[in-house]
C-alpha cells in the first residue's frame, strides 16, 4: 500500500474470502475446516472497524450490499 510517507506493508495472514448473506457465509465457513473463521457484519461498529483495517473498500461494499450483508474473514494463525 502506498501512503504519503512511503510504502506500508501489513502482514496479517488474514483474507476477506466472500461478502454476502450471513446464512450463505455460515455454510461456506463450515467447509473451511481448520482455519480461524469470522463472519463480520455491518450492524457492528467493531466489525466494520476490523474490516476497514483489512481493506478500506470493503466497508463501502458492505454498506451498499443490503441489510443482511456480512463478510467472511479467514486467518491462518
Amino acid at each position: 500500500m502506498r501512503t504519503p510517507l512511503g510504502t506500508s506493508i501489513r502482514i496479517s495472514y488474514t483474507a476477506i474470502i466472500d461478502i454476502g448473506r450471513r446464512a450463505d457465509l455460515m455454510r461456506l465457513a463450515e467447509a473451511l475446516g481448520s482455519y480461524r473463521v469470522e463472519i463480520l457484519c455491518r450492524d457492528s461498529i467493531d466489525d466494520l472497524y476490523r474490516l476497514s483495517y483489512l481493506d478500506p473498500d470493503t466497508v463501502d461494499v458492505i454498506e451498499k450490499c443490503g441489510e443482511d450483508c456480512c463478510a467472511l474473514v479467514v486467518s491462518a494463525q
